[in-house]
C-alpha cells in the first residue's frame, strides 16, 4: 500500500509551493543517505526513497505524529501545501531538530512513512511549534525561527541592560549577539535637568538641559536645596584668563570671571569659578549687627536679601538664590535700607561673604585664584554695582570684595589690599580715584574677547548659551527690572490723518 500523503507532498514540491532546500530541522541530507534512511524499508514503495524524499524537511512532513487523526493530518498537509503556515513554522513548543531527529530513528527501527494504526503519514510540521524569544517573559518567535534567539534587537537589548551585561559606556556583553555598536546603544540616554521634563539634553551629556526654553524655566523650588556639586560634581581648580596690565601690583595677574545665577553661563564654564557667585548653593548662617538672632540660609544670595527685609528673614530660608531674589521684587516697597543694622549694602555683603567662605572648601577654592583680578561679568548690562554691567561701566563691588576678603584669609602676602586701599574706601565702597573702573572697563573686555574666541572654536556649550534673558527673566543681583513701554499709537482723523498724541 502506498502512502498517499507522501505522494501529495513530493507532488506539492514539485510545484513550488514548498521550496526544495528550504530546511528548518537543521539535518543534513547527506547523513541521512548514509545511514540508509533513504532505503526500501518496512514495506515502504522503492519510489518513495528514490523520487519522492528529495528532502529531509519533506521526509519529515510524512512521518505521522502517534494519536493524531489521519484527516487532521490531511488538512495540515493541505494547509502547507497551499501556503497558509510557511514551511518550520512551528507551533507545539518542541524543537524541529529534536523532531526530525527522533523520526529518524523511529524510521531505522519501524518504518516511519508506512501506515501506523489505520493512519496514513502526513505532515508534522504542524505538530512542532516555532521557538520563542529567550527573554524572560516574552513569548514571541524568534526573528529567524531558530532557537535560543531574540524576536527584537529591543527585547535583546533590555534583556542586556537587566542582566547588567552592558555597562555604561563600555561594549563588554555577557552573551553572544550583543555587539559593540549594540552596547553603546543600550547605555541610558541622559535627560534633561528639569523636573518632569525626560527629553535628551543637548549635548547627550548628563546634568544638562535638552533645549532652551528648558534653561530659561528651570528655577529650584521653594524648599529645594540645590548644590552646586549636583551640577558639576567636585570644584574644578579655577582657570585664569591671561591679563596684562600697567601699575598693577602683579605683573600678570590674570582674570577669573564668574556669574552663576543659579546654572553655568559661558563665563562660568571658561573660568570655573561659579562657587565666586551668590547664587551658588552654600549653606551659612548671618546675623543682624547686634548678633540678637541669627539664622541660616541656602545660599549667599538669600541670606544678602534677608537683611534687607530682616523682619520676614524666615521666609527667605530654605529657598534658592533665584527664588529669593523674586521674593525681593514681590516684597518692594518694604525694604530696611539699614540691613539689619549693618549699616548699608556694602556693610552687608561683606558680613555675608565673610560666613560664606568660613566654609573650608569654599576658603580653598577662593585662595586658589591666587593674585587674578575677580570680575563678576554680567550676561548682559542690566547690573551696574556688584558686576561689570557686562560692558564694563560697572562698579563691580563684588569682585572688588571678594580680592579682599582673599587677602584677609591668607594673612600674609598682601599684594592688592595696598593698592586698593590708595583707590577704593574698602570701609564704604566709595572711590577715591577712577583707577579701579579703568581696571574694570580693561578686564571685561579682556573676557569678552575670550569668550568670543572660545564660541569661534566652536565650543557647544558657548554656543548653546549665546544669547540673553529678558529683563523680567533674569535673576540678576539686588538690580530692579524695567519692561519696556510702547508708545501709543496715533489716532486716525475723520478726514483720514493721523494726530500725534
Amino acid at each position: 500500500m502506498k502512502p498517499f500523503s507522501c505522494r501529495a507532498a513530493s507532488q506539492s514540491q514539485s510545484r513550488g509551493q514548498m521550496p526544495h532546500g528550504n530546511r528548518s530541522n537543521g539535518y543534513d541530507r547527506d547523513e541521512m543517505r548514509a545511514s540508509g534512511a533513504w532505503t526500501h524499508t518496512a514495506g515502504m514503495p522503492s519510489h518513495a526513497s528514490t523520487e519522492e524524499m528529495r528532502d529531509v524537511d519533506s521526509f519529515c512532513a510524512r512521518t505521522p505524529a502517534a494519536g493524531k487523526p489521519s484527516h487532521a493530518s490531511r488538512a495540515d498537509s493541505h494547509s502547507q501545501s497551499q501556503g497558509h503556515m510557511p514551511h518550520g513554522n512551528i507551533s507545539n513548543g518542541h524543537d524541529g531538530d529534536e523532531i526530525c531527529a527522533e523520526k529518524i530513528q523511529h524510521f531505522h527501527g519501524s518504518g516511519a512513512c508506512t501506515p501506523t494504526a489505520g493512519m496514513p503519514s502526513h505532515s508534522c510540521h504542524g505538530e512542532a511549534s516555532r521557538p520563542v524569544c529567550r527573554a524572560t517573559g516574552c513569548s514571541k518567535p524568534t526573528w529567524n525561527g531558530k532557537p535560543d534567539e531574540y524576536c527584537s534587537k529591543k527585547c535583546r537589548d533590555r534583556r542586556a541592560l537587566s542582566s547588567g551585561a552592558v555597562r555604561h559606556g563600555s561594549a563588554a556583553a555577557s552573551h553572544e549577539g550583543v555587539g559593540e555598536a549594540n552596547c553603546r546603544r543600550a547605555a541610558p540616554t541622559p535627560t534633561c535637568l528639569r523636573s518632569g521634563c525626560t527629553n535628551p539634553t543637548w549635548n547627550g551629556k548628563s546634568e544638562e538641559f535638552c533645549s532652551r526654553r528648558c534653561q530659561h524655566a528651570y528655577v529650584p523650588a521653594a524648599g529645594d536645596l540645590v548644590d552646586a556639586a549636583d551640577f558639576t560634581g567636585k570644584l574644578a581648580k579655577p582657570r585664569p584668563i591671561p591679563f596684562t596690565g600697567k601699575g598693577l601690583p602683579s605683573e600678570h595677574p590674570g582674570i577669573v570671571a564668574f556669574y552663576y545665577p543659579g546654572f553655568q553661563t559661558p563665563v562660568d564654564q571658561l573660568c570655573q569659578a561659579m562657587f565666586l557667585g551668590n547664587f551658588y548653593s552654600r549653606r551659612l548662617h548671618v546675623s543682624d549687627s547686634l548678633c540678637s538672632h541669627t539664622e541660616e540660609f541656602s545660599n549667599a544670595e538669600a541670606a544678602f536679601q534677608s537683611l534687607k527685609f530682616w523682619t520676614r528673614r524666615r521666609d527667605f530660608q530654605n529657598i534658592s538664590g533665584a527664588h529669593a531674589f523674586r521674593k525681593k521684587q514681590l516684597l518692594r516697597g518694604n525694604e530696611d535700607f539699614s540691613y539689619a543694622g549693618h549699616g548699608s549694602n556694602w556693610a552687608a555683603m561683606r558680613h555675608v561673604l565673610i560666613h560664606k567662605f568660613q566654609d573650608s572648601e569654599l576658603c580653598q577654592m577662593l585662595l586658589a585664584t591666587g593674585n587674578s583680578i575677580l570680575l563678576e561679568h554680567s550676561p548682559s548690562p542690566r547690573e551696574g554695582i556688584w558686576s561689570d554691567n557686562c560692558d564694563g561701566t560697572g562698579q563691580n563691588w563684588l569682585g572688588l570684595q571678594l580680592m579682599l576678603l582673599r587677602e584677609e584669609l591668607r594673612s600674609t602676602d598682601f599684594v592688592w589690599t595696598s593698592w586698593l586701599r590708595k583707590h577704593v574706601n574698602v570701609k564704604t565702597g566709595q572711590f577715591l580715584s577712577r583707577d579701579w573702573l579703568r581696571l574694570v572697563a580693561q578686564a571685561s573686555s579682556t573676557v569678552r574677547k575670550s569668550l568670543e574666541e572660545e564660541k569661534d572654536r566652536g565650543q557647544g556649550w558657548l554656543s548653546f548659551f549665546s544669547w540673553g534673558l529678558s529683563d523680567s527673566e533674569w535673576p540678576g543681583l539686588g538690580v530692579a527690572t524695567k519692561r519696556r513701554s510702547r508708545s501709543p499709537a496715533p489716532r486716525r482723523l475723520s478726514c483720514g490723518r493721523r494726530k500725534d498724541h
